[in-house]
């Protein structure tokens, strides 16, 4: 009787402190509120975001955050900042921001990949302003934990260069334009900027062109050695601007870093043309703008000429050479496009639907929607990526589209 007491109160006083250890292991920086003071101009800290958490709240640019740790740093003087994960354990994303809370936080810079190519580390470099306070957040890609170093420097700051805001973009004007450069170091991300082509840059530089005839216009950024991405809009002002087409990775680049965007321009139309950095990679940008005829546009392009479809097995072929994006047109399933083409179904009995793009020669994009009009849509289902098929690309979604029951 005695012994089996004697086990029980050790196995007691173990759960207890295996969860006082557990308590103890989430890191002190964990909230926002709670964040690590850092002064001075050059500094190494370290740390760890094992059993750290994402608060209600808190900004997730890249949509992997879930391991945060927090840092804040005022600026001493006017400079250049480089921030880098250098020597920590695990792949790293880095943010930087201003603003005192959570709800008003303005995103200055944000690096996965290192840019200049060390694996796994991040690094930004932004001019900072001398008594500003900057909070720096450390997580890990897809939830990944381990030890952080987290190295500061603060040099020379860097010239922005003429064209980085969009008040001062340059005036391009002709029909073809092949020798089109910028520089986009030291380039910045202002209040109100959309992310171009739905990714994360941070080092904007702008143009303006207005279209001396009606056609289709090709602007590539073949030539650039950084990997860009390129936003075209109509629109005055940062506020009112609206989006035309835009492309983070050229389909027909071997390498992964240019860009290629296409629209069908109207004459006289002003319009606004941005290159920025991926993951705010910088330095040398090359853009080509061709004006040529016009491109086709599919039947199907807007959703009012959606091309009704019937029966319960069907198969049918489209293009979307020449496709647009519509004002109010949801970004499907928060992922890029900007090339959309619509059809229309109605189910004649309920039961099970599997929708496929399979025999596609693009990477689509697959999205099932309620609703008569383009603003009250409701989502029913979608895929980019299809699970079951080999060839990238793909598109799946199923769904009991009698009651809408999730997506896959």
């Amino acid at each position: 009787m005695r012994c089996r007491l004697k086990i029980a109160v050790v196995l007691v006083l173990g759960l207890m402190g295996a969860a006082m250890r557990g308590a103890a292991a989430i890191p002190d920086n964990d909230n926002f509120a709670t964040r690590t003071v850092i002064a001075g101009a050059n500094v190494i800290t370290t740390g760890n975001n094992i059993d750290a958490t994402l608060e209600p709240g808190e900004p997730d640019p890249s949509f992997q955050t879930a391991k945060s740790v927090w840092w804040t740093w005022t600026a001493p003087a006017n400079g250049g900042l480089t921030l880098t994960t250098t020597g920590s354990t695990f792949d790293t994303l880095l943010s930087l921001y201003t603003g005192n809370t959570l709800s008003n936080l303005t995103l200055v810079g944000f690096n996965d990949e290192d840019p200049l190519g060390t694996t796994n580390v991040s690094r930004i470099t932004v001019n900072v302003t001398a008594g500003t306070a900057y909070q720096i957040a450390v997580d890990g890609s897809l939830g990944a934990t381990g030890s952080i170093v987290l190295q500061l420097s603060l040099g020379p700051a860097a010239t922005p260069p003429p064209n980085d805001d969009f008040a001062n973009r340059i005036t391009l004007t002709g029909t073809h334009l092949s020798n089109v450069t910028a520089d986009n170091s030291g380039a910045t991300r202002e209040p109100d900027e959309p992310f171009h082509a739905d990714a994360l840059g941070g080092k904007s530089v702008w143009w303006t062109w207005t279209a001396p005839a009606s056609g289709g216009v090709t602007l590539t950024t073949s030539g650039s050695v950084i990997d860009t991405i390129l936003g075209v809009y109509t629109g005055n002002s940062l506020a009112s601007l609206v989006f035309v087409a835009g492309n983070d990775e050229d389909p027909l680049s071997s390498t992964g870093l240019e860009s290629r965007a296409t629209f069908n321009a109207t004459s006289g139309t002003i319009y606004q043309i941005a290159v920025d950095g991926y993951d705010g990679d910088e330095g040398f940008i090359r853009l080509r703008l061709d004006l040529d005829n016009a491109f086709p546009v599919p039947p199907n392009d807007n959703f009012a000429n959606r091309i009704a479809l019937t029966g319960s097995n069907i198969t049918t072929n489209g293009s979307n050479v020449g496709a647009t994006f519509e004002i109010d047109e949801p970004m499907h399933l928060v992922t890029f496009g900007g090339k959309s083409v619509w059809w229309t179904w109605t189910a004649p009995s309920s039961g099970g639907v599997t929708l496929d793009t399979s025999g596609s020669v693009v990477d689509t994009i697959l999205c099932v929607y309620k609703g008569n009009s383009l603003a009250n849509l409701t989502f029913v289902a979608g895929n980019d990526e299809d699970y079951v098929t080999t060839v990238e690309g793909d598109s799946k979604c199923r769904n009991d589209l009698s009651n809408c029951r999730g997506w896959v």
